[in-house]
């Protein structure tokens, strides 16, 4: 399971960290990635299959984005 929290006023880059699996309190925690903006609240905890499903279209989305921007640096 993946969730999303947030509260921004600004924020002053990104981190990214792994959670391994561990022991919680009442169960077993399965493994996570936690992404936050940081100088916020705000973060992000995806699933291990989640996060791979992330890494797998980000190629896609940058290459959108770097079509995008050459096009407009071609109309300009």
């Amino acid at each position: 399971m993946s969730f999303f929290n947030s509260t921004v006023a600004g924020y002053e880059g990104i981190s990214v960290e792994y959670k391994p699996a561990h022991e919680g309190t009442h169960a077993p925690l399965p493994a996570w990635v936690h992404i936050s903006l940081d100088g916020s609240d705000a973060y992000l905890c995806l699933s291990i299959e989640d996060a791979r499903s992330l890494a797998d279209q980000m190629p896609v989305v940058m290459a959108l984005h770097e079509a995008a921007v050459a096009s407009a640096n071609k109309a300009a």
